[in-house]
């Protein structure tokens, strides 16, 4: 008889264990919603700004400590040339554009100079100022996981709303009104 319980108590304990293992919430999600509501600031990232004479004066540098400069709600849009989903969300950072109280800034990633410059002459200019990413430097400093890629900054240079994807008018409309109002919306 003594035998016999042994195998039902290891039997018990594995059974509990398991049940443990695979009942109970994971420690990384745990603090999950603290995690989403930190304050994202703007990474530090520094590179050449196109230039020529569909792009007016800008040129020089584009980095962090420009955006900064502004003290305005500001967007960034990573796009490319060869990115077809970017085209579908053009025409909403056109109308975007139209708005004086936000300056939306363009970063061309993994893309060159000249192929940048041909696609904002062929589609228009929504970007007060255009970045070339050519080796994905500033993709990596922002996190972004592909093109197109929208980060919507506070006055202040917090993030505080991200969406992968084409745009859409609802995503733009939570993005506004995110660094507008000063709440974080989370990413989309």
């Amino acid at each position: 008889m003594r035998l016999s319980v042994i195998p039902i108590l290891a039997f018990a304990v594995i059974i509990f264990a398991l049940g443990y293992i695979f009942l109970s919430e994971p420690r990384y999600l745990t603090n999950r919603g603290a995690i989403e509501s930190q304050v994202q600031k703007m990474p530090n990232f520094r590179i050449q700004a196109l230039t020529g004479e569909a792009l007016g004066s800008m040129g020089g540098v584009m980095s962090d400590s420009v955006l900064r400069s502004f003290d305005k709600p500001t967007v960034v849009n990573f796009f490319a040339s060869w990115c077809q989903p970017c085209i579908a969300e053009h025409p909403l950072l056109m109308e975007m554009s139209e708005n004086g109280d936000i300056r939306i800034f363009g970063i061309a990633w993994n893309d060159s100079s000249e192929a940048a410059r041909a696609w904002i002459v062929k589609h228009g200019n929504p970007f007060f100022m255009i970045g070339i990413d050519e080796n994905s430097v500033a993709g990596i400093e922002w996190g972004i996981t592909g093109v197109p890629e929208t980060f919507f900054l506070d006055d202040s240079g917090v993030v505080r709303f991200t969406h992968a994807g084409p745009l859409t008018r609802e995503s733009m409309q939570l993005g506004l009104a995110s660094i507008l109002t000063g709440t974080t919306k989370g990413t989309q």
